[in-house]
């Protein structure tokens, strides 16, 4: 069972008064099923059967007045908004795993952190993490590069032995060059989406030595 926060006021604000009652139970369905980076996958049967009713979903993103985005995957829908409001302000990539795993999930669907509608601070900043829990004013460790690596491999669905971590810790480092850890995590999922596979024999290691030589002489962004 997971925890998030949820906005105890909806019941009062006038755009969800005035939902009837099957758009209401799909909305608070839909912030409680997607996923960290506020995509969600409809199965219309599954839906159906979990609130109670049948639900025409090719009209209900226009019901939602922009609080909802269809995707170009069938059946997948985005909710720009919801990120912000479970960090509070607090959004950080650059330090906070929790916030890289929300990146990865993004350009996963074609998506980037400018599609995101983020809640600032009170200070105007975007910085740190606010748990899940509601602890106010509390950061949560980020912990070592390789448990960053390892939680990474396991988002991607990919084997996270010691092993297989350190055999794509070497190829980040080594052979594609990467000088910081979000470069090696581009690295790794950019290459995971083209087909490399974890492994130990020699076949693996040829195939990634391919994906790491053309990510290592890519032409770099601007600042990279």
């Amino acid at each position: 069972m997971s925890l998030r926060f949820t906005e105890t006021s909806k019941w009062v604000d006038p755009w969800f008064r005035r939902l009837p009652c099957h758009l209401k139970l799909l909305w608070v369905y839909l912030c409680d099923n997607c996923d960290i980076a506020g995509v969600v996958e409809l199965d219309p049967d599954k839906v159906a059967f979990e609130i109670g009713t049948p639900v025409d979903l090719s009209s209900v993103p226009s019901e939602y007045d922009g609080r909802v985005r269809a995707l170009p995957k069938p059946i997948h829908w985005f909710l720009p908004k919801f990120v912000g409001f479970q960090f509070k302000g607090r959004f950080d990539p650059v330090n906070d795993r929790y916030a890289r795993g929300v990146v990865m999930k993004l350009r996963h669907n074609m998506l980037t952190v400018d599609d995101l509608i983020l809640v600032r601070g009170h200070d105007g900043s975007n910085g740190g993490y606010l748990a899940p829990q509601g602890k106010d004013n509390v950061r949560v460790r980020t912990g070592s590069k390789r448990d960053l690596l390892v939680a990474t491999l396991r988002g991607l669905g990919m084997p996270s032995t010691d092993s297989a971590a350190e055999g794509w810790s070497q190829l980040c480092r080594k052979r594609a060059k990467c000088s910081t850890a979000e470069d090696a995590l581009a690295f790794i999922e950019w290459a995971v989406r083209r087909g490399l596979k974890d492994g130990v024999n020699v076949q693996w290691s040829n195939q990634a030595a391919v994906y790491a030589d053309e990510w290592a002489t890519r032409p770099k962004a601007e600042g990279e």
